[in-house]
C-alpha cells in the first residue's frame, strides 16, 4: 500500500506470481485524517479477480476504492495524484503569498474561496495551517520528495514533459535546504515567502 515505482511493483508481482502467490498493489491518498477515519481513497492495480477478493479489506479502510487496471496502474494513478496535489498546493501557496503582499489577510482566502471554483482539499485543510503558522506534518516534505522522484522517473520512462512537477520539486528542495524537510508539505508557503521577502 506504499507509493513505489510502477515498474518495481510489476517486478514484485511477476516474482510473486511465479512462485504461486497472488499480488495486488493498493497505494492510498487521503492523508492522516483519511487513515484515522477510514475514508482513504485506495488505488488498486492487479487482476480484477484479486481486486474483488480483497475488496472487503479495502472497504474497512477506505471509501473510494478504484480498480485502476493491471499491475503498475494503481501506482501510476497514485503518481498522477501526487502531481495534482502538488500543483494544487502550489496554487494555494502562491495565492496566499499574493494576498499577504497586497496586505490582505490570507485567512480571508480560506473563508471566501472555499465555496467557489478555486476550492480544494489543500485550501480547506492546509490553508488554515499556513495561516496559523502550523507547519506540523500530516505528510512531510521529505516523504513528498520521495514521491516526486518517482514522478520524475515515470516521466522519463514515459517520455512525457512535466514542467510543473519539476518546478514544485525544486521549491520543496529549497524547503529541505532550509531545514524544513520534516515539516508538512505546506511549508511550501515558507519558500514562497522567502522568495518574496515576506515572513511566515
Amino acid at each position: 500500500m506504499s507509493t513505489i515505482s510502477p515498474s518495481v511493483s510489476i517486478q514484485i508481482a511477476e516474482r510473486l506470481t511465479h512462485d504461486g502467490f497472488r499480488f495486488i498493489e493498493a497505494p492510498v491518498t487521503g492523508g492522516t485524517l483519511g487513515a484515522q477515519n477510514a475514508t482513504l481513497s485506495i488505488l488498486v492495480g492487479g487482476s480484477k479477480e484479486d481486486y474483488q477478493g480483497a475488496l472487503g479489506i479495502f472497504e474497512a479502510m477506505g471509501k473510494n476504492i478504484t480498480h485502476c487496471g493491471p499491475w503498475g496502474a494503481g501506482q501510476g494513478v497514485e503518481l498522477c495524484n501526487q502531481i495534482m496535489g502538488a500543483m494544487n498546493l502550489l496554487g494555494v501557496c502562491e495565492a496566499m503569498t499574493l494576498a499577504q503582499g497586497m496586505g490582505i489577510d490570507p485567512k480571508i482566502l480560506v473563508d471566501a474561496l472555499s465555496g467557489g471554483a478555486a476550492t480544494s482539499w489543500a485550501l480547506q485543510n492546509l490553508g488554515p495551517k499556513i495561516c496559523n503558522g502550523d507547519w506540523s506534518p500530516g505528510f512531510m516534505v521529505d516523504t513528498q520528495q520521495k514521491d516526486m522522484r518517482l514522478v520524475a522517473q515515470a516521466a522519463e520512462s514515459s517520455h512525457v514533459a512535466l514542467p510543473g512537477a519539476a518546478l514544485v520539486t525544486q521549491l520543496w528542495r529549497s524547503a529541505q535546504v532550509h531545514g524544513d524537510g520534516a515539516e508538512g508539505i505546506h511549508a511550501l508557503a515558507k519558500v514562497l515567502g522567502r522568495l518574496s521577502n515576506l515572513t511566515r
